[in-house]
């Protein structure tokens, strides 16, 4: 949305592990699977690593103590979203879209849609998850110095 209303302020754009638009993430099943089974649902359908991975343990922890009409009202924001990627794209700006290769909530097919469009650098994160930055920390800074750095 920044780089909508103020794009003059920006000199590039990464856009880290997101889609496009509503229709191409999880959410409605996501939030079905919320208002009708609780934490539960979301906790078994997308932290089976959790018993063996102290990262997915983490990330389980933190969905358990969170409070579910906090999660709802996340989940309902991103079901209200649309696809603003032609806008984006307009504003020509240098663009990085990168995810990890085991991202659970956008299809990896609807992000590099989107880098297409943006006609952005686009990087795909091995041994990475949703949150890329903290499964590859060190990666995901010099992958994003790399890319600032070409535009200093």
């Amino acid at each position: 949305e920044t780089a909508l209303t103020h794009p003059a302020r920006l000199r590039s754009l990464t856009l880290w592990n997101s889609g496009p638009s509503r229709e191409e993430g999880g959410f409605p099943i996501y939030l079905d699977a919320l208002l009708t089974q609780g934490h539960r649902a979301l906790e078994v359908e997308r932290m089976p690593l959790a018993d063996t991975d102290p990262v997915q343990a983490w990330y389980a922890d933190r969905l358990r103590r969170t409070e579910l009409a906090q999660l709802e009202a996340a989940l309902r924001a991103m079901l209200e979203q649309c696809d603003r990627t032609d806008e984006l794209a307009a504003l020509r700006l240098p663009a990085l879209v990168a995810h990890g290769a085991h991202d659970f909530a956008w299809p990896q097919r609807s992000q590099s849609r989107m880098a297409s469009r943006l006609s952005a650098d686009y990087a795909v994160i091995a041994d990475a998850g949703h949150c890329a930055h903290w499964d590859r920390p060190a990666y995901c800074a010099g992958l994003l110095d790399a890319f600032w750095g070409e535009l200093a």
